[in-house]
């Protein structure tokens, strides 16, 4: 799980739609998305989701 968020997140970076970073939490990679904007809705939340769904897929069907 480790290697996937960290692919993940430099993906995602590389994919420009979301800019998130990866965290090192006692040795796990999590992913950090940190909204700053008051104006964020709900549909930018689920815009972070979708597009990691998206670009998580393609990592995983890659590797296969």
């Amino acid at each position: 799980m480790n290697a996937h968020n960290d692919a993940l997140a430099k993906a995602m970076r590389l994919d420009k739609r979301i800019h998130l970073a990866s965290a090192l939490i006692d040795g796990e990679v999590w992913l950090r998305v940190c909204f700053v904007n008051f104006r964020t809705t709900d549909d930018d939340v689920q815009a972070v989701l979708d597009v990691a769904r998206e670009v998580g897929g393609r990592l995983v069907a890659d590797a296969s």
